[in-house]
């Protein structure tokens, strides 16, 4: 028997990219992300090695299943998205349902509106989220809702080379709301310096954020 090898996908910092698969499913992948795609006879796989991706699930016979992280995802007909990071996995469910299982415990099934944070040797949680804000990295804008500068900062870093640092810890607690263009970090520096008491350095391949009372005369 022929083995099956996995098709993968890859995208660069700054980068994403749309593709449709052998069953008419659709897959948007966002910056930075890697994806392995192994459908046999009996399941359509695949494998979110790193980053994030939304998928549109075509109806089918065959389970659809994502592997990511200790996380296990089966759609049931449906729109999700999920990323991958360092302090765990997040599903976001913007339609249908789908099933949401850790390390091979008892699913959750959760609905529209609703998203699954999986920390590493924690049960899932689950908590309301607004679904037109699921995916909406697609559209090339990051949408920010009273978040602390040290959260926004971390997902602009995402998209760009250029990394923005943030030199004084009270400076990072700073709360911001708004909407930005993803990868544009000078851009988003020099806005940040509008409503907030900080200065932006340009310093080689990155940008530092310095409260403007702390920068030497």
């Amino acid at each position: 028997m022929r083995e099956l090898r996995p098709v993968i996908h890859v995208t660069e910092i700054g980068e994403r990219a749309d593709f449709t698969l052998a069953d008419g499913s659709r897959i948007h992948l966002n910056t930075d992300t890697e994806i392995e795609i192994l459908f046999s006879q009996q399941a359509r796989r695949l494998h979110l090695v790193s980053g994030q991706a939304l998928f549109e699930v075509a109806p089918g016979p065959r389970p659809f299943m994502v592997e990511a992280g200790d996380t296990e995802t089966i759609a049931h007909g449906t729109i999700f998205d999920i990323y991958r990071r360092d302090e765990g996995v997040r599903i976001a469910l913007r339609e249908g349902a789908v099933s949401v299982s850790q390390n091979h415990t008892a699913p959750i099934r959760l609905h529209p509106g609703q998203q699954a944070l999986a920390r590493p040797g924690q049960p899932p949680q689950v908590t309301g989220i607004d679904p037109a804000r699921i995916g909406q990295w697609q559209s090339g804008t990051l949408a920010f809702d009273n978040v602390t500068l040290a959260e926004a900062v971390a997902e602009m870093n995402r998209y760009a080379t250029t990394q923005i640092e943030i030199a004084d810890p009270a400076l990072a607690a700073e709360r911001i709301s708004g909407v930005f263009p993803a990868g544009e970090q000078h851009a988003f520096a020099e806005a940040l310096g509008l409503y907030l008491p900080l200065t932006a350095e340009n310093r080689a391949d990155r940008i530092v954020l310095i409260r403007a009372d702390a920068r030497p005369d």
